[in-house]
């Protein structure tokens, strides 16, 4: 199929076939069987709209999802929807790609609905979920605004699913960084002092985790004391992306400090880890998701050179091993993004063609749906998002559309 049929169907997919009854975009879907499951959940707003809003050219449809999705707020935060009733708890990670999502909605349309709406819930969060040392809880009791714990999550609670470890751990690096990131862009938009407060408070806990300090690269979850595990993509890659907000030195001085720590973690012969204990050095399998990830951020702390090299590392090693790895449909779409944003003189055009064509064949399944590999029986409507995102972006490299890569960056920023 044509790129432009398989945006059009990836767009109706997302914006009719998979909408729920309430009128929200349902999360899973069962290929086997041609149902959707009935499951909600708030954060995934930043994961698809944005690039619906591209696609179609109007902000309208993300302005719509949003609206219902307040309607379905405690205290000012949403909260997913489930076929099982969930517990009416607070969670960072229901809002952290939210305010993402209505970020890149605003920096794509200028329009003062997404701004608007992300300094109020950048205030409601930080009313959730800061705690006295500055960073913010995984967890909130609404109104009592009582902290808990990772563990104490609705979704995947200690008790029943997550590692009953996570109840030692208050706050998660990966949500923390995401917020506060966009606390300082809406505050410093709206002239909220207190926003770019909450977020310079929130880093500076996590510079002073035993980890970062020793090692130079953030815990997964903290306080009252670390994680052992530190994650390249999400964990340290949001603190990244956080540090390069603020502009004082010593966050500049952290940042570098995480480049390098980052930098250390890569193997010549095997490539790029994304999980990996500091402490005893043992790492996870190298896989294309932290290098989209680190190379993203080396490209926005300016550090193009490097990005580069790293691009034609992981090619090189790919090459070299007879096969591209791809983890899920938007991971591997996101890798490919990464490509086209150091490929200026389109010297990977051939390269880029083949991995469309491998992509298309791998998790195309027909009508707007795309198959998340790892069973190949279900699609996720947050991965949607993704394709939908490196469709835009492939079409704006064969036409050489450099807005994409320039304009509307934000676009193409994974978190």
């Amino acid at each position: 199929m044509k790129i432009d049929a398989l945006i059009h169907d990836t767009v109706s997919c997302l914006t009719k076939t998979a909408i729920g009854k309430n009128g929200l975009i349902r999360k899973l879907y069962f290929i086997d069987t041609g149902k959707w499951y009935e499951f909600y959940k708030p954060d995934d707003f930043g994961d698809h709209t944005p690039f619906i809003t591209a696609a179609l050219g109007s902000p309208e449809f993300a302005k719509q999802q949003y609206s219902l999705w307040e309607k379905r707020s405690i205290d000012g935060i949403p909260i997913p929807k489930h076929r099982i009733p969930l517990a009416p708890l607070l969670e960072a990670k229901n809002v952290d790609d939210l305010l993402h999502g209505l970020y890149v909605n605003y920096t794509t349309t200028k329009d003062d609905f997404f701004l608007k709406e992300g300094v109020q819930l950048s205030r409601k969060a930080v009313k959730a979920f800061k705690m006295k040392n500055g960073a913010f809880s995984s967890v909130s009791i609404p109104f009592l605004h009582l902290k808990l714990p990772e563990g104490c999550s609705a979704l995947k609670p200690a008790i029943l699913f997550a590692p009953a470890s996570n109840l030692k751990y208050y706050s998660e690096a990966c949500s923390n960084g995401l917020i506060s990131e966009k606390l300082v862009f809406f505050g410093e938009l709206a002239g909220d002092k207190d926003l770019i407060a909450a977020a310079k408070g929130c880093i500076d806990a996590w510079l002073e985790t035993k980890m970062f300090r020793k090692y130079g690269v953030f815990p997964d979850m903290a306080f009252p004391k670390d994680s052992t595990g530190s994650s390249l993509m999400k964990t340290n890659t949001n603190m990244g992306y956080a540090l390069l907000k603020l502009k004082e030195t010593n966050y500049k001085s952290a940042l570098d400090k995480l480049l390098s720590s980052i930098e250390k973690i890569y193997d010549e012969k095997t490539g790029i880890v994304n999980a990996f204990n500091p402490a005893t050095g043992k790492k996870g399998e190298p896989t294309l998701i932290p290098v989209q990830a680190y190379g993203t951020l080396l490209l926005m702390a300016g550090r193009k050179e490097k990005a580069a090299n790293l691009a034609q590392k992981t090619i090189t090693l790919a090459r070299e091993n007879g096969t591209l790895e791809s983890v899920d449909d938007d991971g591997f779409g996101d890798f490919c993004v990464f490509l086209m944003r150091v490929d200026e003189g389109h010297n990977w055009k051939g390269l880029l063609e083949g991995m469309y064509k491998e992509f298309v064949d791998m998790y195309y399944a027909g009508k707007g749906m795309w198959k998340d590999h790892r069973s190949g029986k279900i699609a996720h409507s947050k991965y949607l998002g993704g394709v939908l995102k490196y469709l835009l972006a492939y079409k704006a490299y064969l036409s050489n559309d450099t807005r994409m890569f320039t304009d509307h960056l934000p676009l193409l920023e994974d978190r």
